[in-house]
């Protein structure tokens, strides 16, 4: 057993329960043994153990994001809030050209007749001259 983890490349064990770096003839760590001498279990009970790549304790720590220096932090702001605001600029652009070309297309609607109106008046004064 000692050489299987040697031949895995493995050049550190640790803790099957907690993750703590242990010695070569140890499965659990001494502070896991003391827990776990308080819970006896059975001679003839089958214990499923988790095969680990990475040690527990590195799991239970999240990577923490790099703190960007404030100034840094500041152009970053400065840089979104220059894109928002060309957003901004053309979506009312877009909303002034729309509401433009909707005015043009109801003003041509009513200067060619009216609605329902399905004849046309003559002046009688025209009609004279």
């Amino acid at each position: 057993m000692d050489t299987d983890y040697k031949q895995k490349g493995v050049t550190q064990l640790y803790c099957m329960k907690c993750g703590k770096e242990i010695s070569e003839k140890q499965v659990f760590c001494d502070s896991c043994l003391e827990v776990m001498e308080r819970f006896p279990v059975k001679p003839d009970t089958r214990i499923l153990l988790p095969n680990r790549t990475v040690p527990a304790a590195a799991k239970k720590s999240p990577a923490r994001k790099k703190v960007l220096p404030l100034d840094e932090r500041f152009a970053k702001a400065k840089k979104a809030i220059q894109w928002l605001s060309l957003a901004l600029v053309i979506s009312i652009i877009a909303l002034c050209l729309s509401i433009t070309l909707l005015a043009d297309t109801i003003g041509a609607e009513k200067s060619n007749h009216a609605i329902g109106q399905n004849y046309s008046t003559v002046d009688a004064g025209k009609e004279a001259n």
